[in-house]
This record gives C-alpha cells, structure tokens and sequence, in this order.
C-alpha cells in the first residue's frame, strides 16, 4: 500500500477539524486525570469525622454511623455546583432519594452567606458550612462540585469531581436497599 504524503500534507477543513479535536479530548483527559486518580485512590478509606455548623451554627458531625449518604462539597459561586445541586434537588423533589440522605457542605465561604444563599435556591436537602474547609482535609476535596457516597461503616463507597451525567442514576442505586 503506497501512501499519498502529498495529499496528506496539504492542509484542509476536515484534516484541521479532525486534529483539532483530538487536541481538545486530549487536552480534556490530561486535566481530569489528577482528579480521577485521587478519586480512585480515596475510594474504600474510612472518612475521619469533622464538625460543620448549619444554619443555627450548632456544630453537627460527619460521616453519620450506620446509615448511607451523599455528601456534596459546594460553593456559593461555582455554577457546576448549582447545577449538581439543583439536579439532586429535584431528586429530593420527584422523591427519588430521600432528603435525608443528603449532605452539602459549602467549604471556605461565610456561613452566613451560604445559608442566605441556600434559602434563596430552596434546597430541599441539609446544607451546612464549613468555612475553615476542614471538613475537605478527611475526605481529600480536589474542587467543587465534589460528591462522595459514604457507606454505613463511614467508608468513601464512590468519589466524584465536577458534573457527572449519571450522579443521580448513582446515588439512588448507592442509597438503594
């Protein structure tokens, strides 16, 4: 077989899209794959309790013992975490999954600003804050949105950062008896 190096060489619309596309999953791949890998590396670890404070500011403590939920690491004024929430919000709403069984935590933001915040979107979930982020030291938070399945024996079950298509689908098999 004898190849035209010719033709191939000469620049054109589909060769240059073509390219160009590859550049972009590539360059897509390289800048996810630190996330996945400490996603991967966090899964089957037993989550170190932590103190948030809710709206009241009475501390409460994470991860529950015997019993499965969502925690969802958030911020303010990240859209994607809006997005992720809203999506678990309408869950919560269709009753897909249990309002209790999930948490979101804003990390380094004023508590007051979350909460007025949280009221505003009218999360049917717990929101709490954590403005000193130690909560993401336990659990290894890369950004936001971060979502963990925690299991009842306080073991990271499933990691996730950024919007997931199938977060939901997910969390109700997760939460599923």
């Amino acid at each position: 077989m004898k190849v035209d190096w010719q033709s191939w060489s000469k620049p054109s619309f589909q060769k240059l899209m073509s390219l160009s596309l590859w550049a972009l999953m590539m360059f897509l791949l390289v800048q996810r794959a630190p996330s996945w890998i400490a996603n991967y590396r966090v899964e089957g670890k037993v989550v170190a309790p932590f103190a948030v404070v809710d709206s009241s500011g009475s501390p409460t403590f994470f991860p529950h013992q015997s019993k499965k939920q969502i925690i969802i690491f958030w911020a303010t004024w990240c859209k994607p975490c809006e997005l992720e929430l809203d999506r678990f919000d309408r869950a919560v709403k269709n009753q897909e999954i249990a309002a209790e069984d999930i948490v979101a935590i804003s990390v380094g933001e004023e508590p007051k600003v979350v909460f007025d915040e949280a009221k505003i979107r009218g999360y049917a979930f717990a929101v709490y804050a954590d403005e000193s982020a130690a909560s993401t030291q336990s659990l290894a938070v890369q950004g936001t949105p971060q979502v963990y399945h925690v299991n009842e024996e306080a073991r990271i079950a499933y990691a996730s950062m950024g919007l997931s298509p199938l977060s939901i689908f997910r969390a109700k098999a997760f939460l599923s008896p």
